[in-house]
């Protein structure tokens, strides 16, 4: 929806250059050779590993500007395009995609590195064991050590974007099902470490 229309396209590239330009003052970012090539979320059919990790960073990296141009389609745009923007906006500004951008993107990058030695044919197959090998203990370390480091960067960026931030204490509700009947279920803390993190490095 964003990437739809050059004039969408031009907001966002505006909206990004302030955001980088208030970041680099901050100290947030360095500045490094290629910077100032323009970010870009991924092409919809590409499927190769590397560009997912891409695509996370670059979300995370571009959301403000993201948030910005979904709120200026939903003042200036036709009815339809009002509610899809809203509908993005909203669910851009809740903790379980705060945390699954900072989740995908670190696991991402732990799996990155084999997906470059699987692109290489001249890759011979003990190296491919020992990047494997290598992944695998990066991740347990990850699912071990990694938890707190996690949360805290999904904080940070919660609050820098006025994101909500539950009690992992309070009961974990799905969707659809009636709160009459909590007791059945789980803390959010326990979805989120567990059910998520866990389950997903295992």
């Amino acid at each position: 929806m964003v990437g739809s229309s050059f004039k969408r396209r031009d907001e966002l590239r505006e909206s990004q250059a302030e955001e980088i330009e208030e970041a680099l003052r901050k100290g947030e970012l360095e500045t490094v050779r290629g910077l100032n090539q323009e970010l870009g979320l991924g092409r919809a059919g590409d499927t190769r590993w590397g560009s997912h990790y891409k695509s996370f960073n670059n979300f995370i990296l571009m959301f403000g500007p993201i948030t910005d141009v979904l709120d200026a389609i939903d003042v200036n745009a036709r009815f339809e395009e009002k509610c899809k923007a809203n509908g993005y906006v909203k669910a851009c500004l809740t903790f379980e995609i705060a945390f699954m951008l900072y989740f995908m993107r670190t696991v991402l990058a732990i799996t990155n590195g084999l997906n470059v030695a699987f692109q290489k044919n001249e890759q011979d197959i003990a190296n491919v064991v020992i990047l494997v090998r290598v992944a695998k203990d990066r991740l347990q370390l990850l699912k071990e050590d990694g938890w707190a480091s996690l949360i805290d960067e999904v904080s940070k960026f919660c609050i820098k974007y006025d994101i909500l931030i539950p009690n992992f204490d309070e009961p974990y509700m799905i969707l659809g099902r009636s709160r009459r009947r909590v007791a059945e279920y789980y803390s959010i803390l326990h979805h989120y470490r567990v059910v998520v993190f866990c389950k997903t490095i295992d």
